[in-house]
């Protein structure tokens, strides 16, 4: 979920983009542009692309056999607990039991064992969903207390890594990280904008974590669930004197929420008003302007109190 710590590679054209705006007939226009530039556009270009591995695109639609998600759903069942205050539900990192720590570890294990490649796309769909989310309480347990994900840092062969980037397991003999789930599996495989409402990131900010794991059966029925969930959250979505903002994923991920006929700010709008109800649908469905501004809570989802 979280951008590259690359920005530097953009700095060498951002002197000539700004100067450019100096010939701009208003100064209202150059400081809007500027503001809307450096608030969402840089964002968008240095949040991860959508990348296909080609590797993952092998598939056999012909197997039915579904995989099993019940030693996660177990995890799941025991530690996520819904706290009122921040409207999501939140992972009992600090009192895990040992027993439950050594059945996420299996859980882990046990996937990274199967033969992905060689089930249909709607298996392989739930797979990494759960293993995604599944390795991201399993690094933030491997490293807590930390008071968010972004604070892990990983050696690996004598050279530093951030959560998302670092090679954390091995499947079908290649290694994969978070990212490589995320931005090169699971976004460019689905096109699908709903693994953003799916996929957890450990943090107040990200989608709450499903007590249920996602199968074959309750895949649509849940990511359906999911962003409702998501866009009604009174922490998602906002006006501000008539001007709206928005969940920071709408910014670094516009492209794929715009895939509905309609582009940029446009494009998102028209998705919120798919899933936004009562008054937040009839704000949306009345709001002419762009997006105003963007947000995200990088605190920790963990249970305080257990």
């Amino acid at each position: 979920m979280a951008l590259f710590n690359n920005g530097y590679k953009f700095f060498r054209f951002l002197l000539p983009l700004v100067s450019v705006t100096l010939f701009w007939g208003s100064q209202n226009a150059q400081a809007n542009f500027i503001s809307k530039f450096f608030k969402q556009r840089l964002q968008e270009m240095l949040a991860p692309k959508s990348q296909l591995w080609e590797k993952w695109k092998k598939r056999n639609p012909q197997n039915d056999k579904q995989i099993s998600h019940k030693l996660w759903e177990e995890v799941l069942s025991k530690n996520l607990f819904w706290d009122l205050s921040s409207g999501i539900n939140l992972f009992n990192y600090k009192g895990i039991s040992k027993e439950d720590r050594e059945k996420l570890n299996l859980y882990v294990k046990k996937m990274a064992a199967i033969q992905i490649s060689s089930y249909r796309w709607i298996e392989q769909k739930a797979y990494w969903l759960n293993l995604y989310n599944a390795l991201t309480i399993q690094l933030v347990i491997d490293n807590y207390p930390i008071k968010t994900i972004k604070d892990i840092e990983l050696t690996i062969n004598h050279a530093k890594f951030g959560p998302w980037d670092a090679k954390l397991l091995k499947i079908e003999n290649v290694m994969v990280s978070l990212n490589d789930i995320e931005h090169r599996i699971l976004r460019p495989l689905s096109n699908d904008p709903r693994i953003h409402y799916a996929l957890n990131c450990a943090s107040l900010g990200c989608p709450s974590l499903n007590k249920k794991p996602f199968t074959s059966l309750n895949m649509e029925k849940l990511l359906e669930k999911s962003s409702f969930d998501f866009v009604n959250h009174p922490q998602r979505l906002s006006f501000n004197k008539s001007e709206l903002d928005v969940s920071s994923i709408y910014v670094w991920f516009r492209s794929d929420f715009s895939k509905e006929g309609l582009e940029g700010d446009e494009g998102v709008i028209n998705h919120l008003k798919k899933y936004a109800k009562g008054a937040l649908k009839k704000s949306l469905e009345k709001y002419q302007k762009d997006i105003k501004g963007h947000f995200y809570n990088w605190k920790l989802n963990g249970l305080e109190k257990k």
